[in-house]
């Protein structure tokens, strides 16, 4: 939530100008790869062979890596032209699931030693600070 807010004091993408997290490598590969996955999720272009991203080869490792993610699939909804606005929007999601899931840990296995809520908040803000 505190990284919605501060998107939307500075103004960022889907909420202001232009300005968006995917910047070097994100604005350069990401948004390109989220294309190339746009289209073979619409039956475009191929998984395991293609000329426009792997000049030939098969795109598993790839995949793999930068594209595997289940929020990746919220790509469907939306436009070639609208990808940096996916791309913040899934950074925000993927933030925010992992500072919960490691706060969920947190609690689950120190369960014993988290006995009032002051340190039930410290472990909430060392598992956002730790995203």
């Amino acid at each position: 939530m505190l990284l919605v807010m501060i998107l939307w004091v500075n103004g960022f993408i889907p909420w202001g100008s232009n300005k968006s997290l995917a910047s070097m490598d994100a604005h350069i590969q990401y948004i390109d790869l989220f294309a190339y996955l746009k289209y073979v999720l619409a039956g475009k272009n191929s998984f395991s062979y293609t000329f426009s991203n792997m000049l030939g080869d098969g795109a598993f490792a790839i995949f793999s890596y930068y594209l595997s993610s289940p929020i990746n699939l919220l790509v469907l909804f939306f436009n070639k032209e609208n990808l940096r606005a996916f791309f913040d929007i899934a950074v925000v999601i993927k933030l925010s699931l992992a500072s919960f899931t490691c706060s969920w840990f947190f609690v689950e296995t120190f369960r014993e030693r988290i006995n009032n809520r002051l340190k039930y908040a410290m472990t909430v803000v060392l598992s956002v600070s730790t995203t």
